[in-house]
């Protein structure tokens, strides 16, 4: 995935999709959000950080499997191994029921750069359960890591990888 190649492609597809940082406008909103609307201190509340609930289920005494029979994730409790009572279809709502059903504390994930990104790419980014709220009209993406460039993020990966535009594949982009 991150052959120089590949890096120059991921390197295009950033420099479309990412327009520019917007990490000091979001921390000063953060100081004056009582005097926004609600749906804005809510937009901000929700860039900010979110539940790590795939780490809490990975230290606990519950595992997530896909089952090709019942056509979903599941979690099975590994002494009793009973199941969940419903199917998901994501590993992120799966580890939430989990948590929420079994009473598993977690930890929260927090942003520590955020960005603003094409109303395209913010819809990816929230499939891949990243943090992405529309701000004034603007698409936020909340990056929760830090001190790399962004195309070699993993979920920056994992969408190229999805588009079949990388080395070697379908739709591969010519630089």
């Amino acid at each position: 995935m991150n052959s120089r190649k590949n890096q120059s492609i991921k390197r295009k597809f950033v420099d479309r999709e990412v327009m520019c940082s917007v990490t000091r406008m979001i921390y000063e909103l953060s100081k004056i959000q009582e005097h926004l609307d609600y749906e804005d201190q809510e937009a901000l509340w929700n860039l900010q950080s979110k539940p790590d609930y795939v780490n809490a289920v990975l230290d606990s005494e519950y595992h997530i499997i896909y089952s090709n029979f019942l056509g979903g994730f599941v979690w099975v409790d590994r002494e009793s191994h009973s199941i969940s009572n419903n199917t998901f279809n994501t590993e992120f709502e799966v580890c939430e029921d989990c948590c929420l059903e079994n009473n598993i504390d977690f930890e929260y994930i927090e942003a520590y750069e955020f960005w603003i990104v094409t109303d395209w790419l913010g819809e990816k980014l929230k499939e891949k359960n990243e943090l992405v709220e529309e701000i004034f009209g603007i698409t936020v993406w909340g990056r929760c890591t830090s001190g790399q460039a962004i195309l070699l993020d993993s979920v920056i990966s994992e969408i190229c990888n999805d588009m079949k535009i990388l080395e070697g594949q379908d739709y591969e982009w010519s630089l």
